[in-house]
């Protein structure tokens, strides 16, 4: 991984370069020094999108101990290419490169002559918009984890699709990591009938890029989930887990000076996952299995995980009766691994790396300097409260607040008003709030089969021209709230009452005019950050930096109520410009 953050060093001839690629929902930048000895991974950092660049790079060179601003290359899809290219020519060696995202993965293949074949498929991203892909996904996670409840788990699929990096949790975060197995699995399910020519043999590294390489090289997915991208054989794995590769291919760095980069970052940016061998199912239901000479049976539909670290090898043999194979198998930070077969993943949880593990062990240690300007605003607006999904259309009016369904003199009351906004909804409620001639419901969170029949009969209501006047259905929270989620949000929906506000598309959420800011205004507690997801959800406190130095998954430290917390940054939005 980078280097420590919380390390200050003395740099010589030192000129910073700031490598950013722009994600859906993320920037990633790592911060590299050209020049003296050679090029240097100074720090990493990823944050969320909306976060300032020039905050990020500002958090990287002071924690590199330099100031100034660094020069700045960019990447994307079209750099990735190029940056491939690059990187086959300088290794001597084809490659594959494969990033899952949340529109789709990815998977591109670089000749030494630069020459590159892209795939992309949206059916493998972490979770498809298409829906029988996602019901695929869902099957895949619930298969994966050994669990049965489907609705969960389509809940925090929906979830994750609708904001990556929000309402984290140690649980989340092991739907996170299967959704990312069973993509990858997707992707090699897709590419199993293509022709991928001279980058399939086992001389071809597999590089993986961003968030899958992070859950690699983290351990929270074992290297064995690459089997279904590789062919039968030896397969060098390299990890990524930054999400800057793309940059390498900005033109702004000639070929000299990105040859240059590449050579000397490919310890520290490339890092080596380990070798991964596998043996095809064959006839046989074990083979015999030597390694260093030390005997063993390998029996088919099972793996193997060799505990070698960077720079440590095995001499491995394998007989059976039509196979005889002498190979060495390197280490990395992901240790090594054999495949006989089609081996079931374990994705057994490690207690010691779990996100609640890191954020207790954060706070212990003083904050890592950051400027606030790294986490995103909280709106466009003067009174803007964000939100996670509106269905229809962005209507304004009075508010009446229910705790529950209403009566007949409630729905008299939130008729004339304008909104109704209830903590609690079933969609039959939202359907007869519309058909009593409310223009609009403001409520909690609904499931996704929820959100999904309601905005089904929605559709047909207008297709039908059953229902023409403009409506709108606000969810402010996500399908399973946390606790104090639910009664942050209800407390809001309660200061609405008797106030008027507009739902916003852009950015998604409610804008509160007059009495109705004065009122929360009144209510919020005093800080510069407000928690828009997680365990803390609702409150605001002040930023004091970041908690946590992971390059890839970074903690921030806020003050709330005198009591210092680390929380994920992309639970975190700035209330101040």
């Amino acid at each position: 991984m980078s280097e420590n953050l919380r390390e200050r060093t003395e740099l010589r001839h030192a000129e910073p370069l700031l490598l950013v690629v722009e994600g859906l929902d993320t920037i990633s930048a790592a911060l590299v020094r050209e020049g003296g000895e050679g090029e240097a991974l100074l720090g990493a950092l990823r944050i969320p999108r909306g976060g300032s660049i020039d905050a990020l790079g500002a958090t990287l060179t002071a924690s590199a101990g330099l100031s100034g601003s660094a020069e700045q290359v960019r990447g994307g899809v079209a750099e990735a290419a190029i940056a491939a290219g690059r990187l086959a020519e300088r290794l001597g060696v084809p490659i594959r490169v494969v990033e899952v995202e949340g529109d789709a993965s990815r998977m591109l293949l670089a000749g030494t002559d630069r020459s590159t074949l892209s795939f992309e498929v949206t059916a493998a991203a972490l979770v498809p918009v298409d829906p029988t892909e996602r019901r695929r996904r869902a099957d895949g996670v619930l298969a994966l984890l050994g669990r049965t409840d489907r609705s969960a788990i389509s809940d925090a699929l929906g979830d994750l699709a609708d904001a990556p990096l929000r309402d984290r949790d140690d649980e989340r975060e092991e739907i996170r990591a299967a959704a990312t197995a069973d993509a990858l699995r997707r992707l090699g399910e897709a590419l199993s009938g293509e022709d991928l020519g001279e980058a399939e043999t086992d001389a071809a590294p597999l590089l993986v890029v961003g968030s899958a390489a992070s859950l690699i090289a983290t351990g929270a997915l074992p290297l064995t989930v690459l089997a279904p991208l590789i062919a039968p054989g030896r397969t060098r794995v390299l990890l990524e887990p930054y999400g800057v590769f793309a940059a390498l291919g900005d033109s702004a760095l000639d070929d000299d000076r990105a040859a240059s980069l590449l050579g000397a970052l490919l310890s520290d940016l490339l890092l080596p996952g380990g070798d991964l061998l596998l043996l095809d199912g064959g006839a046989e239901d074990e083979v015999t299995l030597q390694i260093d000479g030390e005997a063993q049976a390998f029996t088919r539909d099972s793996s193997l995980v060799l505990p070698l670290r960077s720079g440590e090898l095995a001499e491995v043999e394998i007989r059976a009766s039509n196979l005889h194979l002498h190979t060495q198998i390197h280490g990395g930070i992901s240790r090594a691994a054999l495949i006989y077969g089609d081996a079931q993943l374990d994705l057994s949880a490690d207690a010691q790396g779990t996100l609640s593990a890191a954020a207790a062990a954060a706070v212990t240690a003083a904050p890592i300097p950051a400027p606030i300007q790294i986490l995103p605003t909280s709106g466009g607006a003067a009174g803007h409260r964000s939100a996670r999904l509106l269905l229809g259309d962005a209507v304004d009016g009075h508010v009446h607040f229910s705790d529950a369904e209403p009566d007949a003199e409630g729905w008299e009351a939130a008729r004339a008003a304008g909104l109704l906004a209830i903590v609690q909804a079933s969609p039959e409620t939202v359907l007869r709030a519309r058909a009593v001639g409310v223009r609009g419901v403001i409520v909690c969170g609904l499931s996704d089969g929820e959100r999904d029949a309601l905005a089904a009969s929605l559709e047909r209501r207008i297709a039908a021209a059953v229902a023409t006047e403009p409506f709108g259905l606000l969810i402010m929270t996500s399908r399973r709230m946390s606790q104090s989620g639910r009664s942050s949000a209800a407390a809001l929906l309660r200061s609405l009452h008797g106030g008027r506000v507009t739902l916003s598309a852009e950015p998604i959420g409610l804008v509160m005019t007059g009495a109705s800011v004065l009122r929360e205004a009144s209510a919020a507690q005093a800080g510069d950050v407000r928690v828009i997801g997680g365990a803390y959800e609702g409150a605001s406190g002040t930023w004091e930096g970041l908690a946590d130095p992971r390059a890839d998954d970074p903690l921030g430290a806020v003050r709330i109520d005198g009591v210092l917390r680390a929380i994920p940054i992309g639970d975190l939005q700035r209330i101040t410009a």
